[in-house]
């Protein structure tokens, strides 16, 4: 049973690296339309079905771990350092699975912007919505204008994630200068530009937040609520896969707890959880909505 970092920033990047014509055709799992529900359309994306067949994969690799550990249980094998190493597998396993699955329900929402609340795959990869709600409801798209950053999310990610080269120089040089009276400790720098990208994605999302008005109203505050939860949900997936790749690069065996981002892409370790240069803040959410 490993405790190595998961090199889950790195997965993702190669499933969207792929390019091929055909995409899989299944999705293995036993999902199927049932009486009642209603398909809602059919997921085509072919990183978006990558995505949903490694999500599967982190699946089955918490089952087989969660089955070792109960049985070397009772079998009266596990000792103290062998449970450690199982609940440290079992951490990095299910934030991968959250990080993966979660991507791969915003391309779903991308896709398909009036998506049932309740939603499932089939193994023929179409989506159905429960059967629990009224398919001639009209369901109100969050963000209609369908160049927003939150709808166009799961394209940006790959444009980012498909990002070889380019100038990054001015975005590094407005990041703050390390803090060495603060205890901060270069530890390393960024240099895959598929993770500075994705920084500098999260400057589109965190402008758009402007747009987010004062509600007016019972109705429009249900609806500045509503979209506040989906910014919230962009933000988690977007800042995820950003420390992800950040971790990867610089610290692969997690050698450092808190760390931060300093000025020209440099790294830093902390001595408390750096509330700065999160990609984007809630702070910046919330606060939009009291502009």
């Amino acid at each position: 049973m490993g405790t190595k970092r998961l090199p889950v920033f790195q997965t993702i990047a190669g499933i969207f690296a792929k390019n091929d014509v055909d995409g899989p055709k299944e999705a293995g799992i036993d999902g199927a339309v049932k009486k009642g529900d209603h398909v809602i359309g059919t997921v085509t994306d072919l990183q978006a079905r990558l995505l949903f067949l490694q999500s599967q994969d982190y699946v089955k690799r918490l089952e087989v771990a969660k089955k070792e550990h109960v049985k070397w249980h009772l079998e009266g094998k596990a000792s103290p350092s062998f449970c450690a190493e199982f609940h440290k597998l079992d951490r990095s396993l299910t934030k991968a699975l959250e990080l993966v699955s979660g991507l791969f329900w915003e391309s779903v929402d991308c896709s398909f912007p009036r998506n049932w609340a309740e939603a499932d795959i089939t193994n023929d990869w179409r989506l159905v919505g429960s059967g629990e709600e009224d398919p001639d409801f009209n369901r109100q798209v969050l963000f209609p204008d369908d160049k927003s950053p939150v709808r166009t999310f799961f394209d940006d990610i790959r444009k980012a994630l498909q990002t070889t080269d380019g100038d990054f120089s001015a975005d590094g040089a407005s990041l703050d200068a390390v803090d060495e009276k603060a205890g901060e400790k270069v530890i390393g720098k960024i240099t895959d530009p598929r993770v500075k990208a994705l920084y500098c994605a999260g400057k589109a999302i965190r402008a758009s937040i402007k747009d987010l008005r004062p509600p007016v109203g019972e109705e429009d505050l249900s609806q500045k609520h509503a979209q506040l939860e989906k910014f919230g949900e962009v933000v988690d997936s977007q800042t995820s896969l950003f420390w992800a790749g950040v971790r990867e690069e610089v610290d692969p065996d997690d050698a450092h707890g808190n760390i931060g981002l300093r000025k020209d892409w440099v790294v830093v370790s902390l001595s408390k959880p750096d509330v700065t240069t999160v990609v984007i803040s809630l702070s910046d959410l919330i606060g939009s909505m009291l502009r």
